[in-house]
């Protein structure tokens, strides 16, 4: 009977090339010059047991390499530190993974090697994907395996083999599925997917959730099936903001038809819950996901404009109490509606003289709601509260617009509350990932890399310099920009004034325009701005 060791077959993807399969028995194989390793390279050993390879790829990379093991199995993870620190291994890596996921970053890895481990993979078409993500340009994956016996205990096979072992033929079948794009949906129900395997992240966004329909009688069409002529597209959501997800879509079409690939990974995104909490989906991206793309294109509707910043936003409670009694005889209570009466004044003298910026425009504060509680119809309310919406200018903060509202006569003389609304919604997958509903305001400068990246695109494509404006409404900006401090950019189809109107409608024109943009973005930053 053959060893393990004699059973073992090596197949190694050489990405950017056709898929090559080296039919290697015994110990005698020259992995390194398989691998084509050199000094000073990443390289991943996938399932590194005790870490028993690991000194082996250290002398492949030398002391300015460095040597990634990772792990399923928390104990083996300690087991590979201490030996790590008892050996002087400065450069070993140590990361805990699972079945979905390697834990190793995007575009971190110059050769990943798998050994023995690949035929235990629960869902391997995911983790496929995972490995392909992690790799750099020109990046190679080894997988050293064995074929199928039935001399191994059933309770040690995935379910969804008969046999334990893997066919060289389903690793094949697997990778070439997935090439170099991964598309993922993450626990709250974004889309990412990616493509190119490059060190640059870039990033391009739109949400794919819309408001309700209103009124159906407002609609000249089914907002739902819609309408098309060789001009517009009318639809709920056509300008906010499917027409973005289409382009982009397209424009990853573009890129791989015309090999417009460089040294960057795109990752697209359709993220979700944007209509009720602007930025939410990226705040679960970049603090869950642990993604941190170098810039964002926002593809909200933008005429085909360049924006480069908004008004932020927040949605603020305030409160009064008072003391029911019987309406007959109001005297006896204390009347929270009259107690809100002079406040809703005084907020309507504040809204005239909030903060004024030149590009970004003015702070402004309107109610948008009002309640109250009482006993019956008969009775002195016993409570009131408003709902605010204040829009917020350059050089205003969450705490600076509470602030005002507090110092207001009113409202101490009412004993008023003043406080931000939280959001606790949950997703269409039931996550519920709770936030303060403060959305801030956020702006890049015009000579920002991120905003003269689509100016040069821009005026590559089109021969005429663009119009760099900004948006009124708010986006997912206020997460990317505004809490995380990534810069966020914006270019899409379709126009502000169509959102969340009746006949919503973009152009055709505007969507191919935008397509041909999406395209060039990566490689026009890359190569104006990270090459040395």
């Amino acid at each position: 009977m053959k060893s393990t060791s004699q059973l073992c077959r090596i197949i190694l993807l050489l990405l950017a090339t056709p898929l090559l399969i080296f039919n290697l028995y015994g110990d005698d194989h020259d992995l390194k010059d398989l691998l084509k390793t050199g000094q000073g390279q990443v390289i991943a050993d996938v399932g590194a047991g005790d870490g028993d390879w690991v000194g082996k790829i250290l002398d492949w990379v030398g002391p300015n390499g460095t040597v990634i093991a990772t792990e399923v199995d928390s104990s083996k993870v300690d087991r590979i530190r201490r030996k790590a620190e008892g050996s002087g291994w400065t450069n070993v890596i140590v990361v805990l993974g699972d079945q979905e996921k390697t834990g190793l970053d995007i575009a971190s890895c110059d050769r990943i090697l798998l050994r023995l481990v690949y035929h235990h993979f629960e869902n391997p078409q995911i983790m496929a994907s995972d490995l392909f993500r992690s790799l750099r340009q020109k990046g190679r994956i080894a997988v050293i395996d064995f074929e199928p016996n039935s001399h191994f205990p059933r309770n040690s096979i995935p379910s969804f083999r008969d046999r334990h072992g893997v066919d060289p033929g389903e690793v094949q079948q697997q990778m070439e599925a997935v090439g170099f794009n991964r598309v993922d949906i993450d626990p709250m129900g974004n889309i990412l997917g990616y493509i190119g395997n490059g060190r640059h992240l870039i990033a391009m966004d739109a949400h794919v959730d819309t408001v309700g329909v209103g009124d159906p009688d407002q609609w000249e069409h089914d907002p739902y099936l819609g309408y098309e002529d060789d001009e517009i597209i009318i639809g709920l959501g056509a300008s906010d903001q499917e027409g973005g997800m289409a382009a982009m879509v397209y424009a990853a079409k573009i890129i791989k038809d015309l090999h417009l690939d460089e040294d960057y990974t795109l990752l697209i995104t359709g993220t979700v819950q944007e209509e009720d909490c602007d930025g939410l989906c990226w705040q679960y991206i970049i603090k869950e996901c642990k993604i941190r793309p170098e810039f964002v294109v926002s593809t909200e509707p933008t005429a085909c404009r360049i924006h480069r910043g908004q008004r932020g936003r927040m949605e603020i409670k305030v409160s009064t109490s008072g003391v029911s009694c019987h309406g007959s005889a109001p005297e006896r209570g204390d009347n929270a509606i009259f107690k809100m009466a002079p406040v809703l004044n005084e907020l309507k003298a504040l809204h005239g003289d909030l903060k004024d910026d030149d590009f970004l425009g003015k702070g402004s504060l309107t109610v948008s709601e009002i309640f109250f509680s009482s006993p019956s119809r008969c009775a002195v309310a016993d409570g009131c509260w408003i709902s605010i919406d204040r829009r917020l200018t350059a050089g205003e903060t969450g705490e600076f617009a509470l602030q005002q509202i507090r110092n207001l006569p009113a409202v101490k003389e009412a004993g008023a509350q003043v406080s931000m609304y939280d959001y606790a919604k949950p997703s269409y997958t039931g996550l519920v990932y709770s936030t303060e509903s403060y959305f801030p305001v956020w702006m890049i400068e015009e000579a920002h890399p991120a905003c003269q990246t689509l100016v040069a695109g821009y005026k590559g494509l089109y021969g005429e310099d663009p119009i760099v404006d900004k948006w009124t409404f708010s986006t997912n900006g206020v997460a990317i920009t505004g809490m995380f401090g990534i810069p966020c950019i914006g270019f899409g189809p379709g126009h502000e004034d169509q959102s969340h109107a009746p006949n919503e409608k973009t152009w055709k024109s505007e969507l191919v325009k935008a397509a041909a943009m999406y395209a060039v973005i990566p490689k026009t930053y890359v190569c104006k701005y990270c090459k040395s």
